[in-house]
């Protein structure tokens, strides 16, 4: 019998099985639009920070890897970074595991969907998150992954943590 499961390989190498879509904001005052998505994405996880470019030297470098950690994780199928400070979200976005072209070819979907705009800065593409679009984002990701999602729910509410049971 062979062992095998569904999954893919990291530019990096590494391996994930996409569980998870992470919503991380990189500043303080992102943290609430964080929150907001992250609660309208079924099975998103966020990660709010409450400092981030004001962070100076090790400071900001420890957070820079702890946050790019995060992003590289196996089981984290796609991340969205937030942030008030453009250079500083790029920095962020810059050290996790995903090529240019499949960024560009989301971004492309996205604003093809109308769930970003975009405009040029020289020659870099900013894109912006549109209102109308989270709201579309939400019923799809609740078309797809809500009942999965609440059958995932049930099944960790009632499986025992082993750990608990040898300690209780």
């Amino acid at each position: 019998m062979s062992a095998h499961f569904e999954g893919f390989r990291r530019a990096d190498g590494s391996v994930g099985v996409r569980n998870h879509v992470l919503v991380m904001s990189v500043t303080g005052l992102t943290s609430p639009t964080a929150r907001r998505i992250g609660r309208a994405v079924p099975g998103a996880r966020v990660v709010a920070t409450p400092f981030g470019s004001g962070l100076f030297g090790e400071d900001a470098a420890l957070q820079r890897r702890a946050l790019a950690g995060f992003g590289r994780h196996p089981n984290v199928a796609a991340a969205l970074v937030i942030g008030g400070t453009p250079p500083y979200v790029r920095e962020i976005a810059d050290a996790m595991p995903i090529s240019r072209p499949a960024v560009s070819r989301h971004l492309r979907l996205l604003k093809d969907a109308g769930m970003v705009t975009e405009h040029a800065q020289g020659t870099r593409r900013i894109y912006h998150l549109q209102e109308q679009g989270m709201r579309a984002v939400q019923e799809y990701l609740e078309g797809v992954w809500g009942e999965a999602a609440g059958r995932f729910r049930l099944l960790a509410e009632n499986t025992a943590d082993p750990k608990r049971a040898q300690d209780g």
